[in-house]
This record gives structure tokens, sequence and C-alpha cells, in this order.
């Protein structure tokens, strides 16, 4: 029997982000360089552009646990190494940055896509209709409140929902764009806005949605074996915080998947984990941002 719970690893493990990256692309040739100098503000421009054009391709692997963030030395000389005002910054020559821990195997297929660098085909399923979710009495302005179920179109991508009406419990019903916006939750998910200043007189009230939606029936995925082009990705890692609430935030720029990817199954009542290494790629750099409060 597995000597921890699958909240103790949500809450104890860092958290992990990967996005695809492509070397050659526009995106990545605009992005800053990196350059030594005392101090290196220019860590914080590159930390900026990847937050501001690589966050929506950002997928979350959730569930981690023994997060270790490490140096390789090859031929044991180090190269460009520097400090800065907000953290320090590694690029890879001959130092090589490397990122290992177990991952709570979900067969997260959004994951495991940029990982192994393959398609997942999703089939949609039959629309849902006049769904209701209610946002209880104590929410917010300028909050995003997720729909509990996404819309997807035909090829399965989530979209917008094509019918929603949303109504206060006390106020009525209310108008697009004037009491309320649809928008994008920044994890390719929608959610909506309440606004004030149009026809919301309290947030003493209940906010009533009805919407419909067409879930995924069922994902597929695979290749074909032999040889294929290794996907590299961005790899972001945020620490937990310690008792000050200071933490900080690693970026592995150019980092492929090292080894193999094991999916393990275990005994009921078990939580199967996969060990897994993504490893910077000649060209890349990591970055450390330390997050003081």
């Amino acid at each position: 029997m597995a000597d921890f719970s699958l909240k103790n690893v949500q809450l104890t493990a860092a958290k992990v982000y990967i996005a695809p990256f492509d070397p050659e692309s526009t995106l990545a040739t605009n992005m800053p360089k990196l350059t030594i100098s005392s101090p290196n503000d220019n860590v914080d421009n590159v930390i900026s552009y990847i937050d501001a054009n690589y966050w929506n391709s950002f997928q979350r692997m959730a569930g981690f646990k023994n997060v270790v963030i490490s140096d390789i030395l090859e031929n044991d000389v180090v190269n460009e190494v520097d400090d800065c005002d907000i953290g320090e910054w590694s690029k890879t020559t001959d130092l090589i940055p490397q990122f290992t821990g177990d991952w709570l195997t979900t067969l997260d297929l959004d994951a495991i896509k940029i990982l192994l660098g393959f398609n997942v085909v999703a089939v949609p399923g039959t629309e849902v209709e006049d769904f209701e979710q209610v946002i209880a009495e104590g929410w917010g302005y300028n909050n995003i409140y997720r729909l509990e179920h996404q819309n997807h179109d035909a090829n399965g991508v989530i979209i917008a929902p094509t019918t929603l009406t949303v109504e206060g419990s006390v106020d009525g019903a209310l108008v697009l764009d004037t009491d309320y916006k649809v928008v994008d939750n920044g994890f390719g998910e929608f959610g909506i806005m309440l606004l004030a200043g149009g026809a919301i007189n309290t947030l003493s009230q209940n906010i009533e949605l009805e919407y419909h939606y067409t879930p995924i029936a069922a994902e597929y995925t695979g290749y074909l074996t032999g040889q294929t082009i290794q996907p590299f990705m961005i790899v972001k890692i945020i620490g937990c915080p310690d008792p000050d609430n200071n933490y900080d935030i690693w970026y592995i720029v150019k980092a492929s998947l090292s080894g193999s990817l094991d999916t393990n199954f275990v005994a009921t009542g078990e939580v199967p984990l996969s060990s897994i290494t993504l490893r910077g790629g000649k060209g890349g750099f990591k970055l450390v941002k330390k997050q003081r409060i």
C-alpha cells in the first residue's frame, strides 16, 4: 500500500507546466537573447516574454512527488553562469539543466502529446441541452468563474458555449458584454466574468447559468514505431512556498524527455507514479526567478 494519498501528492508537489517549443519558429527566434552582464536585467525580459507568449500553450502536469531540479556537468566545464538581482541563469553549453520527478500516472493525453510529440484525436459526444450551473452568493466582480462543462466543436476543440443565459436570483436576466463577459481562463477553457456598472445591483444573490455543451465521448492517441523527431518544450516549475510565502520559479527552455515514459498499473488503493526526466538540449537554457514577498 502506498504511504501517501493523492491529496498529499497534490499538496506537496511543485506545480509543473509544459508547452511545445519549436526552436525554428518565429516565436522562438523573437525571444530576447540572454547576455552576460552584471546585473543581468535581461533575465526578467526573457521570463516576461515566455509568460506572455507561451502561457496559453502551457499544460499543467498535475500530481508530482520527489521533484528535483539539477545541473549536469559535461566534460567538467561550466560556461556562462551568472547571478542577477532577481535570480540566476545558466546557459546550456556544457552545463545541462535537468528536471526529474515522480508523476502521477493519469494518462493525461494533453500532456503526453507534448512530451512525445504526437496528436490526440478527440471524438465529440452528443450535445447536452439546458445544463444548469449556479455561482453561489459570495462571488466578486472581474473574477473568472469556469464553466463546469466545456463545449467542443466537431474536431474536439474547446469553444465558447453557443447557447448561454445568465440570470441573477435577485436582479433577473443579465446582458452579455454589459453585465458579464464570456472569457478564456488562460488554460484554454471558458468561463464568465461578472461586471459592475450594469444591471447587477447586489452581490448578495446567486448567479444562475443555463447553457448547451458538447462533451468529449472518447480520445485516442498512438503513433507508428520508427524514428521520429524529438519534440522540444518549455518546462515551468513553480516551487512550494516557505513559511514566509517566498518561492522559486524555474524555466527550462528547449527541454526534451530523456529516457522512457512508462505507464504503471497498480492495485486498487495505490497511487500509480511514473518516474520522468526532462533534460535541456544544446542551445537551451535554465532560468530561476526568486519570488520574494
